[in-house]
């Protein structure tokens, strides 16, 4: 629970039932398991991302905060180049090396991500099981203060949450119909099921 769900609470935004239904959606986190793994997973990556925290900071004081397209931009074709340079060099285990590092820095990012969306999509899952769908959909509409779909495409794909709007949708489905546990379990919130 962050410090601002509490805020709101105070200032009257969130109602008491809102608050219980946030809770039991954090304590599905646990009931579900995926808090253990999340951790081990932080836990793992850390040194990773002290490394890319260092290396991104040390290149923005260096090159005078660039904009962040500029800086990926540089960092791609400068392994490119480190790549190509060594295997031309008939140094196939730096260039193997290499190439290994930079595709795990993509596809680590976007697997946590996955795997952090769909974690949310269970806690949501649990609580909406306990009779809170209704009470958590409106703390997630009282809570999302910013439009999701204004944010590009890598930020939809690396963000560790769902859009508001889709756990909303698979929360207001599990009320709807049997086969809407299923939607929320698959993280396919969008859709309603067929009526009957």
């Amino acid at each position: 629970m962050t410090s601002r769900v509490l805020e709101d609470h105070r200032a009257g935004r969130l109602s008491e039932a809102q608050i219980v239904a946030v809770l039991a959606h954090e304590l599905g986190h646990h009931a579900t398991g995926a808090a253990s793994p999340m951790l081990i997973a932080m836990w793992l990556a850390g040194p990773w991302r002290l490394v890319a925290r260092l290396v991104t900071g040390l290149a923005g004081a260096l090159s005078g905060r660039p904009c962040q397209r500029t800086m990926r931009l540089m960092l791609f074709v400068g392994v490119t180049v480190a790549v190509v340079r060594a295997v031309y060099q008939d140094d196939w285990m730096v260039g193997g090396g290499l190439a290994a590092l930079a595709l795990s820095a993509v596809i680590c990012p976007l697997a946590d991500a996955a795997v952090s969306r769909r974690a949310e999509f269970a806690a949501d899952r649990f609580a909406a099981d306990h009779g809170l769908a209704r009470e958590l959909a409106a703390a997630l509409r009282a809570l999302d203060v910013t439009s999701s779909s204004a944010s590009g495409w890598s930020r939809r794909l690396l963000a560790s949450h769902p859009a508001p709007e889709q756990r909303i949708s698979a929360l207001l489905a599990v009320r709807v119909g049997v086969g809407a546990t299923d939607q929320l379990r698959s993280g396919a919130g969008t859709r309603r099921p067929a009526a009957a």
